[in-house]
């Protein structure tokens, strides 16, 4: 019996080829090793706030103005931001390997805020009220950009960046479909012919260095994150900011080899 051809089955085999290709070249670069360490960066991180808990502390409970005990949500809110972060990058990683290279964006972007929403808890814990109650309009209020990034502060500015890099990327742009896009137009004895196709990979087994620019940026985007992530928590120096720090100088010594 004959197979009907299947656009999807054909996008799934294609990916499955750029997967080959993909973990071929991080392999080579060193990199592929950094893609599997990168979500410990996460789970890492939490256990060190775990253990880094001083003895009887309660972090679900804090003192308002006038001293009288409230629920706390900040702590919780943080929690899930780390947990959705490693959840967002894993899922980037998966889009980057099969070669839907500007997919990584809208995960990453989301990953960015929620860091940012988790620090910005720090000195508004009453922002995870508003989170935990599905208020959108007040949460997009008090969480924008400028406020949850600040480009004053050393440890958001270059985040700050990143997700105005990322929205440039997945906003329904000319720059969010120009790796994809395919056009021409032509016009022969008075008759016009325009064609055009939008193809489902942006990846090219010929220009390796585009594709690790690519790779570089999640990797060095999710050191950030992570950091952000653990200041948000207090976390005092610990062997997590060692092992982060070795990452991160693995990643910028990537970026110094292929460039920015």
């Amino acid at each position: 019996m004959a197979q009907v051809p299947n656009e999807i089955l054909d996008v799934l085999r294609d990916d499955q080829q750029n997967v080959a290709w993909t973990v071929q070249v991080l392999e080579r670069v060193e990199a592929l090793g950094l893609y599997k360490r990168m979500p410990d960066l996460f789970d890492s991180l939490l256990q060190a706030v775990k253990q880094n808990m001083p003895a009887g502390a309660m972090p679900f409970v804090r003192h308002d103005a006038k001293g009288v005990e409230t629920i706390a949500l900040d702590f919780p809110l943080r929690v899930q931001m780390a947990l959705s972060a490693k959840v967002q990058f894993t899922y980037a990683a998966g889009h980057l390997l099969r070669g839907h290279l500007t997919e990584i964006f809208g995960h990453a972007r989301r990953a960015i805020e929620g860091a940012g929403i988790a620090y910005r808890s720090r000195v508004e814990p009453d922002i995870a009220d508003v989170y935990m109650a599905t208020d959108r309009r007040q949460l997009i209020r008090r969480t924008a950009t400028a406020t949850i990034l600040p480009t004053t502060d050393p440890l958001t500015a270059d985040l700050n960046a990143d997700i105005d890099f990322a929205s440039q990327q997945i906003h329904n742009n000319l720059t969010s479909l120009v790796n994809r896009l395919r056009q021409s137009f032509t016009v022969t004895d008075g008759q016009w012919r325009y064609r055009v196709e939008l193809t489902y990979h942006e990846l090219d087994h010929n220009d390796e260095a585009a594709f690790l620019r690519y790779a570089i940026w999640l990797l060095s985007t999710a050191g950030r994150v992570a950091l952000l992530l653990a200041a948000s928590f207090d976390l005092p120096h610990s062997p997590w900011h060692q092992a982060h720090n070795e990452f991160r100088g693995e990643v910028e010594r990537l970026r110094t080899r292929f460039g920015p």
